[in-house]
């Protein structure tokens, strides 16, 4: 299977190995691929051809586990609206905007939750209470 490239890039793996194994100097090198200097010492440098993940190492969240977990208690004991729980929490943590709790919503178990009450059917085939859940609330 061949490989796809970007319609953009000036660069591949094919390349980037014969860049590596290259007697040319940076010069020649970049003028050949017309690329900058820096990117032809890069890929000299390296001891592998393939891109490096762009994803970040470390996903930094606005409210912590514990802040999450408050949210998700406050929305399934009170079954509130998605505005009415972020007046109610915003009083508690203050960093929690609408974005944060509606994100956290997205989540199981509340995904789940949403996803079997949407069904008209769903009370004949589900046993809600062998999940721990009380919609008597509803």
């Amino acid at each position: 299977m061949s490989q796809v490239y970007h319609s953009n890039a000036k660069l591949n793996k094919h390349s980037r190995e014969i860049i590596q194994k290259s007697q040319l100097s940076t010069i020649e090198l970049s003028a050949q691929y017309r690329v900058n200097e820096k990117t032809i010492r890069k890929w000299k440098d390296r001891d592998f051809t393939e891109d490096k993940s762009s994803c970040p190492h470390k996903i930094h969240y606005a409210l912590t586990p514990l802040e999450k977990r408050l949210i998700e208690l406050v929305r399934s004991t009170t079954w509130m609206s998605l505005d009415d729980v972020v007046d109610t929490v915003n009083q508690v943590i203050p960093s929690a905007n609408r974005s944060n709790v509606s994100r956290t919503h997205k989540f199981p178990p509340f995904k789940l939750i949403f996803r079997l009450l949407q069904s008209p059917y769903s009370a004949m085939f589900c046993d809600y209470n062998k999940f721990g859940w009380n919609i008597g609330i509803l």
